[in-house]
């Protein structure tokens, strides 16, 4: 190992902490708050809601400018800057008063987290030449993890009150952000590979190895992966927000319900390590594929469960859907540099990350017009399978990496040349 990679791995490291802390307080811990808001200013569940949506729909709309900026820009800048304004949008949360203050809250919040859990994945990209899957499987697990760490946050509401947490989250976001964010910097340019054949047209032209974003937005291969993407979250978000809803519906206990969601999610977190380190030595549209066929085949035997179901059959679904779900995020990144290399890395992660949000804000929307017409869970999740097997398809179909211009150190490069 190269020492430069040593300091990887502090970028990885470092990288952790701000994804698992901004997921353990905003993303699973955020439910905690719910409650005890509603108590405080005596809102409806309709206007504290429109907060999260609007953080996650703001994600979507700065993650392609936040991605082109960081391919510019000085990451240890854009990371102080990043810190700097979650801290703001923190702090004015804990003040908050009354609606307006409490929505541009979380405004100054989502455009400062958008670039603070976006930053990492790019950065990790940069640095890991040959080691990128295991190490973005373990970067993965940081977003998992907040969910095992949310029963801390729901006791220190308990004890300290909703108020008093968010601005111990304030203070130690950022005594702890701003240190951190200065260990942040682009790796040099590997010598071997600006003497390969071919680099220094890609370099003066991108700013480092890669394909630029107007050549890969003329590829097939970029909207094979975009509309897999697509596919991909729109049956994992109808998952995630109708699984406790419809379980209790045919009669299972919102324990039992809630156990299913426990049990996929630690399953999770195990398979990302795995689907890392395989994509260190195969293609990532191969395990792409496998991981939505295991989705697909998830929510397959999910439509079938009944009141009367065995516990073995619910287990069935949570290992094999947890399995699938597990590989669906790092895939992303490793499928996105192996075709289109890390010279443009940030802009094209950041349009990609726009059909994600299309399918976080379009799927519950659809399933619940649905379900207020009356129609039964049972034909949406056979429909959601059938959405997984057309990603399955996408995926399998798209054009070899060779033909996006860029034929770096890849599995998919290895693969081709036997």
């Amino acid at each position: 190992m190269k020492l430069k990679n040593y300091y990887g791995w502090l970028i990885l490291a470092v990288g952790f902490f701000f994804i698992l802390y901004i997921g353990t307080f905003f993303s699973y811990g955020w439910t905690a708050f719910i409650n005890p808001m509603l108590g405080t200013f005596g809102w409806t569940m309709a206007q504290i809601s429109v907060g999260a949506s609007l953080r996650n729909a703001e994600s979507g709309v700065f993650n392609p400018v936040w991605g082109a900026i960081i391919d510019r820009t000085s990451p240890r800048k854009l990371m102080l800057i990043g810190v700097i304004i979650t801290s703001v949008g923190i702090f004015l949360l804990y003040r908050t008063t009354g609606l307006v203050m409490f929505y541009t809250s979380f405004f100054i919040l989502g455009l400062g987290s958008s670039l603070t859990q976006m930053l990492p994945n790019v950065l990790v990209s940069k640095w890991f030449k040959r080691d990128f899957g295991k190490a973005n499987g373990i970067l993965s697990l940081a977003s998992g993890l907040g969910g095992v760490v949310l029963p801390l946050v729901v006791m220190i509401i308990d004890s300290q009150g909703w108020q008093t947490t968010l601005l111990y989250c304030a203070i130690g976001w950022t005594i702890i952000g701003i240190p951190l964010a200065f260990t942040y910097k682009n790796p040099q340019l590997d010598p071997e590979l600006v003497k390969s054949p071919g680099a220094n047209e890609k370099i003066t032209r991108t700013g480092a190895l890669g394909v630029s974003v107007r050549d890969a937005l003329k590829t097939r291969a970029f909207w094979h992966i975009n509309v897999t993407t697509l596919l991909a979250y729109f049956v994992c978000t109808i998952q995630l927000t109708y699984v406790i809803p419809y379980l209790t519906g045919i009669g299972i206990s919102a324990a039992s319900a809630s156990m299913a969601v426990l049990y996929y999610s630690v399953i999770s977190l195990g398979g990302r390590l795995v689907f890392g380190c395989l994509a260190d030595k195969y293609r990532s549209s191969y395990l792409t594929a496998i991981s939505l066929g295991l989705i697909g085949a998830g929510t397959f035997i999910f439509a079938f469960i009944t009141k009367q179901s065995s516990f073995s059959m619910i287990l069935l679904f949570a290992v094999i859907y947890g399995l699938g779900l597990s590989g669906l995020t790092l895939l992303r990144l490793t499928i996105l540099r192996e075709y289109f290399g890390t010279g443009n890395f940030g802009s094209l992660f950041g349009l990609n990350s726009v059909f994600v949000t299309i399918a976080q804000v379009v799927s519950p929307i659809a399933v619940g017009i649905l379900v207020s017409g009356h129609v039964s869970y049972r034909p949406i999740w056979l429909a959601s399978a059938g959405i997984a097997l057309l990603g399955v398809i996408t995926i399998l179909t798209m054009p070899s990496s060779s033909q996006s211009g860029y034929k770096g150190n890849s599995p998919g490069a290895q693969v081709t040349s036997g």
